[in-house]
């Protein structure tokens, strides 16, 4: 995105990204209340009205997810100071305040939550596609818990293709999943058919976002939400349910040594035997240690690794990297 003089300035289609729009000064140029409405045309378009969906296939460059993130970050310090200017070369006053009302708009949908728009194609044997909607943290920053993050999308792309989990049975398939986040992954497993899903996370207000998507998606008579302390079962409390499960799923939760360490026994003590977790993380190169303990803990807990792959994949905060893919049997 450039700055450019406003005598230069010529209005694109309103659905142009942002990284292509040309902005004009504020002050040295005074860009007409005309000029300064195409502008914000493009915002509301942006910020607004498209709900955000997100484009996480690896076509897309990490140039170009760069220069998406940059384009953000100056959409919103433009706006910035186009609310902080008088205006004054504008005459008519209610065209200022009209300027300045959207430009707040615009800069609160960015800086506050917002509700992005997920699809996925029809699963084997089913002819309507997979859409649900999630409400994601803010375009601009990278709260963990609050956002969904690469390694979820994929782990939800398997699940909906037949890939991560049978599909046959799925209606009959109690399903976990831990460290759940936004809620991507068990959301889907409930879109798919599965009747018995319960999303566990270990913070308050992000299971209370959750909740919310659970909500949102009307999935609330086959979808619950508990919270989950791994360290308090790694270490022998007993949980506040005692539910056995014919699935586990979890998407980018080996981060820190100690999940390492407690993951796998969280797992041993809520699958079934004869039952299956479904994983995808990142690999990262700052958790290589992180990811070679897992894998050796779960081997001592007596877990059998079906299937293990690697792959790419992206998202808004990586750009692109490899991921691998996990399938336990106990």
């Amino acid at each position: 995105m450039h700055e450019k003089s406003s005598k230069q300035f010529i209005p694109e289609a309103t659905h142009s990204s942002l990284e292509s729009l040309h902005l004009p000064f504020i002050q040295k140029e005074q860009p007409s209340y005309e000029t300064l409405s195409t502008v914000l045309q493009h915002f509301e378009y942006y910020f607004l009205d498209r709900q955000t969906k997100p484009i996480w296939e690896t076509s897309n460059s990490q140039e170009y997810i760069e220069e998406t993130s940059f384009a953000n970050r100056r959409a919103i310090d433009w706006l910035t100071r186009l609310i902080a200017s008088p205006l004054e070369w504008i005459h008519v006053e209610s065209q200022r305040e009209e300027v300045v009302e959207r430009a707040a708009k615009c800069i609160a949908a960015a800086c506050g939550p917002i509700i992005r728009d997920w699809s996925f194609p029809a699963p084997p044997g089913n002819n309507k596609p997979i859409s649900l909607k999630i409400r994601d943290s803010t375009l601009l920053d990278d709260d963990v818990g609050f956002k969904t993050w690469g390694a979820a999308y994929l782990l939800a792309k398997r699940c909906t293709s037949g890939q991560a989990m049978p599909l046959d049975k799925i209606q009959s398939t109690f399903i976990l999943e831990i460290g759940t986040g936004t809620g991507l992954v068990g959301l889907t497993c409930a879109m798919i058919g599965c009747l018995n899903v319960l999303l566990t996370d270990y913070h308050l207000n992000v299971l209370s976002n959750v909740a919310y998507n659970i909500n949102l998606n009307q999935l609330q008579n086959v979808v619950k939400v508990e919270k989950l302390d791994w360290k308090d079962i790694a270490n022998g409390v007993e949980p506040e349910f005692q539910q056995k499960f014919d699935i586990i799923v979890g998407a980018d939760i080996v981060y820190e040594v100690a999940h390492a360490n407690w993951i796998p026994k969280v797992i041993k003590k809520f699958m079934k035997k004869g039952g299956t977790f479904y994983l995808m993380i990142p690999l990262r190169p700052t958790h290589t240690l992180e990811v070679e303990l897992f894998e050796r803990c779960m081997e001592e807990q007596g877990f059998i690794l079906q299937s293990r792959q690697d792959q790419q994949g992206l998202d808004d905060f990586s750009g692109i990297q490899n991921y691998r893919y996990y399938e336990f049997k106990d």
